[in-house]
């Protein structure tokens, strides 16, 4: 019996294979088709041409280091660089392109915690872009700002102010506030939570973290409620804007989303006196509640999606100031039968 191909079925077949021909090389053959790449403007006699390849240009060496790389901070790192520098050669690059990128940092009220690790993946995109373009070491490397590495942040709600919050707070705030607490979602995640992240049949949402990692998180009663009291106009509208009454928002993008979110936290926040407190300390009050019920870290790791135990470890800074002065109190508290404490 022959088996007829629809004509959709067709241009899905043709468009497979166009994506599996298209495939981008892993990082290493990126990584050694730079290296073949870089001597094409080399005379036979040695010398290099003032006409220089595409391929020197810091855009194109940033976008082969971005593709290449696994982090999404390094590729926005890329991104900036490229944006900022133009169309120049590596050798030209000076302090000043690392200082502007950080004092646009500092404009933009990134946190320390964040401007450090941009500096710190700068200094890696600096270092792949001296060994392609055949350039000293650390001649690029040196001259981006040093930075003492910060502490992490300890700042936590207390269950009194999560209870007092939501009950103050409209519901697409509330919502804004449980996905944070409970799912452990950052507020880029929240601010695209829409009905195709969410299998209300088990209650649960299925969506891609930081990474595109994907993450599968259980919804509590509360949170299912809301999510079935929003309806959205469409399956990609975001709930905490269904429920805010906005359907056809003119924030047609991930930015301007994530930063009105962010804008009517600070709203509420200076509403109800919470000081300082951000939406990503809700994160890191859900780590510490989750190590202080099980005593398992491992446990915080996987609630919060990361990848490193070393990571959730600066989320429960709180626990371990802690525990450090506890141990320095029993510490002093000690002196051995004959003897001191050293």
């Amino acid at each position: 019996m022959s088996h007829t191909v629809s004509h959709d079925e067709e241009i899905r077949q043709v468009l497979r294979g166009l994506g599996r021909r298209n495939r981008p090389p892993p990082p290493k053959v990126l990584h050694h088709q730079a290296r073949r790449t870089r001597p094409s403007n080399t005379h036979a006699n040695g010398s290099r041409s003032k006409k220089s390849t595409r391929l020197g240009t810091v855009p194109a060496l940033a976008a082969a280091w971005a593709e290449a790389s696994t982090h999404a901070n390094e590729r926005t790192i890329a991104r900036e660089l490229a944006a900022h520098a133009g169309d120049i050669q590596a050798r030209e690059l000076t302090p000043l392109h690392a200082q502007a990128l950080n004092t646009a940092w500092q404009k933009r009220g990134l946190a320390p915690w964040s401007r450090w690790h941009n500096l710190q993946a700068l200094k890696r995109l600096y270092t792949y872009i001296e060994r392609v373009a055949a350039m000293p070491r650390d001649a690029l490397r040196s001259t981006v700002p040093t930075m003492v590495r910060p502490d992490p942040r300890e700042k936590i709600f207390t269950q009194e102010q999560i209870a007092a919050t939501l009950e103050a707070v409209p519901a697409w705030m509330k919502l804004v506030i449980l996905a944070a607490y409970e799912l452990g979602l950052r507020s880029g995640a929240i601010a695209e939570l829409a009905p195709h992240h969410y299998d209300a049949p088990n209650q649960r949402v299925i969506i891609r973290g930081k990474g595109d990692k994907v993450h599968v998180l259980p919804v509590s009663p509360r949170l299912a409620e809301l999510l079935s009291a929003a309806e959205p106009d469409s399956p990609v509208t975001p709930y905490w804007l269904a429920l805010r009454g906005v359907m056809r928002s003119p924030m047609n993008t991930k930015a301007a989303r994530h930063d009105a979110l962010e804008r009517g936290w600070r709203l509420w926040r200076d509403r109800l006196k919470l000081g300082d407190l951000r939406l990503h300390d809700l994160r890191r009050t859900l780590a510490c509640r989750i190590a202080t019920e099980t005593g398992d870290l491992f446990n915080a790791q996987a609630a919060l999606g990361h990848k490193h135990t070393s990571t959730t470890l600066t989320y429960l800074a709180p626990l371990t100031k802690d525990m450090k002065k506890l141990e320095a109190a029993v510490r002093a508290a000690w002196v051995p039968k004959g003897g001191t404490v050293h």
